[in-house]
């Protein structure tokens, strides 16, 4: 069932897009390899499982958003990992594109992004979400519909549903995955109409999608990233019980 509702945080606080001097200085690590990084939690156990979050950067950004993300959503609940898109440069940032050869790699960068996660760190294999922001999100919808019985569910802030090449073309499997949609009200990349007829076509075709909106523009709001957090954990409790 698709729920829509403004984010009860939304109203009492202002949008503040996170930036690198939000970076916290804390036993939490972040590691560069190859093409993704890698956070680990702050004070980490390792005899506990962690839940992962697969982190895609935002259009013109690249791996290391995830260094101003993960402080916002958590510094303790999760490992978190970044794979790289292939479209792009140090200069002038990298992208995600809706394109066979890019939706391939992007895959593929996935998968070892993964991996390379569950060799170094203790991951809960049963609690992989994948998450990003504006075309990362998109980019995260279009890979989880791919790797339904691999992940746990899916988080868009501010990304629309992935268009062309037939995203949908598995929907019977495709809407057993969780999503949590973040939307910006006053966003103009992603306008509310077009949030509306996608949403539309989702609850046609079943889906289990949950849409928080927030009275803002378009940037990243901080709000979006700890509702994402209260959404994961509420999955994983929802299983467990």
């Amino acid at each position: 069932m698709n729920r829509i509702q403004l984010s009860p945080l939304a109203t009492s606080e202002t949008a503040k897009r996170v930036a690198p001097s939000q970076v916290c200085e804390s036993p939490s690590k972040f590691i560069i390899a190859q093409q993704h990084q890698l956070f680990t939690p702050m004070h980490y156990e390792r005899k506990y499982a962690y839940p992962l979050i697969v982190w895609f950067h935002s259009a013109g950004d690249d791996t290391t958003q995830l260094l101003r993300v993960m402080p916002e959503i958590s510094l303790r609940n999760y490992v978190a990992v970044a794979p790289q898109s292939n479209r792009g440069n140090s200069h002038k940032g990298y992208f995600w594109e809706q394109a066979p050869e890019c939706i391939e790699h992007t895959q593929r960068a996935t998968l070892e992004a993964i991996d390379h996660a569950i060799c170094r760190i203790n991951i809960s294999q049963e609690k992989i979400f994948l998450a990003g922001y504006g075309a990362g999100g998109t980019m995260a919808m279009r890979v989880g519909m791919k790797m339904v019985d691999q992940v746990a569910g899916v988080i868009s802030i501010n990304g629309s549903l992935p268009q062309g090449l037939t995203p949908l073309g598995n929907w019977k499997t495709c809407r057993q995955l969780p999503v949590l949609w973040a939307h910006c009200q006053k966003s103009l990349e992603f306008p509310e109409e077009k949030l509306c007829q996608q949403l539309k076509l989702l609850h046609v075709a079943g889906f289990n999608v949950t849409v928080r909106q927030y009275p803002f523009g378009d940037e990243l709001p901080s709000l979006a990233l700890r509702d994402t957090d209260r959404w994961i954990m509420e999955s994983i409790q929802s299983t467990i019980v």
